[in-house]
């Protein structure tokens, strides 16, 4: 696995020493001019001086740490799913961010038993706390509200039994993949962060996907009627 590229980090900013509670307005800001820079909705992770996130190649990420005989923590930064730019990002001026982001607390063990999906950001095993980070105008101070949020961007159904046959292929692909037992149905294409890339209420057994796609993970929902089913895909 090429951890010098890594698809699940994509559009996302790391930081670390994050005991440090500066780090917060830090790390608000960086998220907030990529979103204006770049057009994207940037994501963050972030972890305390003792602990660690570790990315499997299937994008389940391990957090390991001291807690509870410290107080270990690893922080899992997004903003809203909609609407999620700053309200004021400009040169020369104070940042202003009413909504900002929303953060989930996960305590860090040193089992690494807490495990979280990196692509859909899930908690697999384990808890957490949503805190809000915001920043207004006046002053540099970064308001804390407890709890937060899940922006839940993106919702993967639960397969159903009758579309258990459909696959999608190759996997990861590089411009183009097919879906498998797919035909009439209707085909959804979410990227990482949850926006819809490509859609189609009659799948006519074509090639999907397009070189200009960022490289990263793709959601591919498929439904018939009420049954739905998801499939993860990553393009390299």
């Amino acid at each position: 696995f090429d951890f010098l590229q890594v698809p699940y980090l994509e559009n996302v900013i790391t930081d670390t020493h994050f005991d440090n509670p500066d780090r917060r307005g830090r790390l608000l800001s960086f998220i907030a001019r990529t979103i204006v820079d770049e057009e994207i909705r940037a994501v963050g992770l972030a972890c305390e001086e003792f602990t660690s996130i570790c990315i499997e190649a299937d994008g389940k990420a391990r957090v390991f740490g001291s807690y509870p005989d410290f107080d270990d923590y690893v922080y899992f930064v997004q903003p809203e799913c909609e609407d999620f730019e700053p309200d004021t990002c400009l040169p020369g001026q104070e940042l202003e961010w009413i909504d900002g982001v929303q953060a989930l607390k996960i305590p860090a063990y040193n089992s690494g038993d807490i495990t979280i999906y990196l692509d859909i950001w899930e908690v697999i095993r384990g808890d957490g706390e949503w805190i809000q980070w915001s920043k207004e105008s006046a002053g540099g101070t970064i308001t804390e509200i407890t709890p937060g949020q899940d922006p839940a961007c993106i919702i993967l159904s639960n397969p159903d039994t009758s579309l258990e046959t459909i696959h999608a292929y190759p996997s990861p692909f590089t411009e183009s993949f097919r879906i498998s037992n797919a035909s009439g149905k209707e085909v959804e294409v979410y990227n990482l962060l949850g926006k819809l890339v490509w859609r189609t209420e009659n799948y006519a057994d074509s090639n999907l996907g397009n070189a200009s796609w960022t490289n990263g993970m793709y959601f591919v929902k498929i439904s018939e009627g009420k049954n739905t089913t998801t499939l993860k895909l990553i393009k390299q």
